[in-house]
């Protein structure tokens, strides 16, 4: 359901030294013209569900889980650019958030 990247498993595995107790969540937003998702450090709340991906537990919305089963597998990546740094979500074959 969720696959993460080499890169982010290192970058989460870097994030998991400084915070001891590391839960990510996966959220939607809004933006001007569309929903796009995010990625956070953050508690379970009522309606999440827990994925395991690559050893990290991920917090997912009910929205987002909703979509990651409309969509397929989400894909949770780092990117390091000189015009852009950092997590990545996207749905493969769709486009990215």
């Amino acid at each position: 359901m969720i696959r993460i990247s080499k890169r982010a498993v290192e970058k989460l595995k870097g994030l998991i030294r400084v915070v001891k107790e590391f839960v990510s969540r996966v959220y939607k937003r809004h933006g001007l013209r569309r929903a796009r998702m995010g990625l956070t450090l953050d508690e379970p709340k009522i309606n999440d569900e827990i994925i395991e991906a690559e050893g990290f537990s991920i917090i997912v919305a009910s929205e987002v889980a909703d979509m990651i089963r409309s969509y397929g597998k989400l894909l949770i990546d780092y990117r390091d650019r000189p015009w852009a740094k950092g997590f990545q979500l996207s749905f493969p074959g769709k486009s990215s958030c």
